[in-house]
């Protein structure tokens, strides 16, 4: 024989009293009144099948609502553009900023550096393994007649102040050739292309040459 259960529409607990689950027949004990079939309170908003949380909404609508003044989400261009401030030359972003003073804004899943998404917004789509360089050089600009897509070397090199700036004005290597057409080659740094002075390449070339001779007739003379 199988287990008695709940009387109530829908219910499947395992009877308890008078026909009914623990549960409604102590409904029933608290009221007095026949224990009736659970119905969850859904959320007002149409097409929602949330839990109702407060004021008839779920706690996602309820939320929005609190924060924004209305149920449906705002695009990212309307939130992107809010935290612009245009009425200057530089186009100011006055949301969030990393350390570098460099904006920054939520897109889908992931932050994005301010001044790439106006880019995208505006222009297009920046080619693979470009850096926007800001030519006004204010780092929260993000105005795109101030902004330009540019290699990495050429983005560093165009910093003012750095390394890489102060060694591109420099005409000879440090032993005091001079870097010219047949006496500069180059070579792939972490910055981007950096010079090599091929006469102290083959200075070098020489000395290692003869430490080997030095070493190899030592080990022939014990």
């Amino acid at each position: 024989m199988g287990q008695r259960t709940c009387s109530v529409e829908d219910c499947e607990r395992a009877h308890y009293a008078r026909g009914w689950c623990q549960k409604h027949y102590a409904q029933w004990w608290r009221t007095g009144g026949m224990p009736q079939r659970d119905q969850q309170q859904l959320c007002a908003i149409e097409g929602c099948n949330r839990p109702h949380g407060a004021r008839g909404w779920c706690t996602i609508h309820y939320d929005r609502w609190r924060r924004t003044g209305q149920f449906e989400p705002s695009s990212f261009e309307d939130r992107f553009w809010a935290k612009v401030d245009a009425t200057g030359i530089c186009w100011e972003w006055i949301g969030a900023r990393n350390p570098a003073g460099y904006g920054k804004t939520w897109r889908t899943d992931r932050y994005v550096d301010a001044h790439r998404a106006a880019w995208e917004l505006l222009v297009g789509p920046i080619g693979q393994g470009l850096n926007i360089d800001h030519l006004c050089r204010n780092r929260s600009c993000i105005n795109p007649d101030h902004l330009e897509p540019v290699p990495q070397w050429m983005n560093v090199m165009r910093a003012a102040g750095s390394v890489a700036a102060v060694n591109a004005t420099k005409t000879h290597c440090p032993a005091g050739h001079e870097y010219d057409g047949t006496n500069t080659s180059f070579e792939k740094k972490a910055h981007g292309l950096g010079r090599r002075c091929k006469a102290c390449r083959r200075d070098q070339a020489r000395m290692r040459h003869r430490a080997r001779k030095i070493r190899r007739d030592g080990e022939l003379n014990a």
